[in-house]
Formats: structure tokens, C-alpha cells, sequence
């Protein structure tokens, strides 16, 4: 298990190519909370504040469905299509 520090990520790989890195949940989340304050701003006005919660909920449910996945091919599919539903890409 690691954060998400990259340079740690790519020495593991480079001495156990065939490794499975799995990253810590609490380190996932609070980097996303910093991308979102780095790119909201800690302030704001009504929408952001709201955007903010809308993405702490969504990511919070995000992750709750990976800790429920019971057939993996099948359910990462569909949470990523909710993801890019979510998203709008």
C-alpha cells in the first residue's frame, strides 16, 4: 500500500514490474481535496462552495462502490460509466 507520491509508485514497479500497487484511501481523498482547493479556491461564492460538496458526495459514493464490488470486470464498467455520466465527459 501507498500514497500517492509518484517517484515511490515508479521505483516499486521498476523492481517488481508485475507488482499490484493498491493506494491509501485516506491519501486519495486528501489529494483530492487539495486539487479542488488549489483549483476552486479555499473560498468562493455559492456554486463552488456547492460544487465542492457535490464532489466530497460524489467521490465519497465513488468509493463506497469500490469497496462493494463483488464481480470486478462487470461493476468497475458500470462505475466508470456512472463516473463519466457524473462528470459529463
Amino acid at each position: 500500500m501507498t500514497d500517492c507520491d509518484h517517484k515511490e509508485r515508479l521505483a516499486l514497479i521498476k523492481i517488481w514490474p508485475n507488482i499490484h500497487l493498491i493506494l491509501c484511501l485516506f491519501h486519495v481523498l486528501q489529494n483530492w481535496e487539495n486539487k479542488l482547493k488549489s483549483v476552486l479556491g479555499n473560498h468562493g461564492g455559492y456554486e463552488i462552495v456547492a460544487y465542492r460538496k457535490e464532489m466530497h458526495q460524489f467521490l465519497k459514493n465513488f468509493i463506497e462502490k469500490l469497496k462493494n464490488i463483488a464481480e470486478p470486470p462487470t461493476s468497475i464498467n458500470q462505475i466508470i460509466t456512472d463516473m463519466e455520466v457524473f462528470l459529463k465527459v
